[in-house]
C-alpha cells in the first residue's frame, strides 16, 4: 500500500495572502470628537426609525430630535417615507421653535441615508449648526 505525502507550502510563504484589488488599506480609526454639553439646546441627537402598520409592508417612518441636555423632545414627525427633504424639513422646524438661529449648536446622528445626503448638509450650513 502506497501513500502519497504532498508538502504544501503555506499560501504567506507563496505569496498569496497579500491586499489585492483597488480597494484601499484600512486606516487606523480616530476617536470621535468630544462635546461638552453645558446647557440646552447646544447638542441635539436625532434618528429615523420605521413604525409598523396594520397592513403588511407597509411602514411609517418615525423622525426623533431629542436635546442631549434637557432630554426633551425637540420634534417628532412621522412621514412615509425616508428622504433628505423629509430630515431638512424636521430639523428646519426644530431649529425655529427651540429659537436656535445663529447659535451654535451640534447635531449628532449615525451614518444612516437620511442623514448624509446634500439638501441636509446645505440646511444645516445655513444656521449655523455641525453635525458629528
Amino acid at each position: 500500500m502506497w501513500s502519497l505525502f504532498v508538502v504544501v507550502p503555506h499560501p504567506r510563504a507563496c505569496g498569496e495572502q497579500h491586499q489585492r484589488g483597488r480597494a484601499r488599506t484600512p486606516r487606523p480609526k480616530e476617536d470621535p470628537q468630544r462635546h461638552r454639553v453645558t446647557r440646552p439646546n447646544a447638542c441635539w441627537s436625532w434618528d429615523v426609525t420605521y413604525l409598523p402598520t396594520r397592513v403588511r409592508g407597509q411602514l411609517y417612518n418615525l423622525y426623533m430630535i431629542v436635546d442631549i441636555y434637557s432630554r426633551k423632545i425637540v420634534d417628532a414627525e412621522v412621514f412615509d417615507q425616508e428622504s433628505m427633504g423629509n430630515s431638512s424639513e424636521v430639523i428646519q422646524r426644530a431649529v425655529l421653535r427651540e429659537g436656535c438661529i445663529n447659535k451654535p449648536l451640534v447635531l449628532h446622528a449615525d451614518n444612516g441615508s437620511a442623514m448624509k445626503g446634500s439638501t441636509l448638509q446645505a440646511t444645516l450650513q445655513r444656521p449655523n449648526i455641525s453635525p458629528s
